[in-house]
């Protein structure tokens, strides 16, 4: 079963942007930007590398409270969810050193095409993503620090197939990720 698929060009991936009507491991989790708290990352690729995929929200998860899961292609999803287009990248946490699975919203990813466009990487220095607001009203922003070497060495891109996968089967209850991606 597949999540989604890699960008594989600056061209492709600014044509995902364009307006459209409606129509791991075991232990990492996506990460979200967090609401009017800066999260501090230097991406490990570049955006030609990362992963687009629909999300889905259901408002009866989580006993009502509401929940997100990555949808596998071609699955057909209930009306009453909304599905948005993300986009999922390997980024080093700075405060935690630690690699993590980055959700980048559609809106915040016209900023990273932009970034790329401007500097010809993004792999080339830090940047701090910022969410505000909430609901429609929510803005994302990406502020890029200046240009610093930094030991990537030691770290390693995640399979983002792989942690899709697990997003999915935690959300679905279904304990064998290999259930989910075969």
């Amino acid at each position: 079963m597949s999540f989604g698929s890699k960008v594989q060009s600056i061209q492709q991936l600014k044509k995902s942007l364009e307006k459209s009507a409606p129509s791991s491991s075991d232990d990492v989790w996506i990460k979200y930007i967090p609401k009017d708290s800066p999260l501090s990352v230097r991406f490990l690729t570049e955006p030609d590398e990362w992963v687009r995929y629909d999300e889905a929200w259901d408002q009866h998860a989580r006993g009502g409270k509401g929940g997100s899961y990555p949808v596998p292609m071609g699955t057909v999803i209930p009306d009453d969810q909304r599905v948005s287009t993300r986009y999922l990248a390997s980024a080093v946490d700075l405060d935690s050193d630690r690699v993590i699975p980055v959700c980048i919203p559609k809106s915040l990813m016209q900023q990273v095409v932009l970034r790329y466009e401007k500097y010809g990487t993004i792999v080339d220095r830090d940047y701090e993503l910022s969410r505000h607001g909430q609901g429609l009203d929510t803005t994302y922003m990406m502020d890029p620090e200046p240009p610093v070497a930094r030991n990537l060495a030691k770290y390693s891109p995640l399979d983002l197939e792989v942690v899709l996968a697990s997003a999915y089967a935690s959300f679905m209850g279904v304990e064998d990720v290999t259930e989910v991606a075969d």
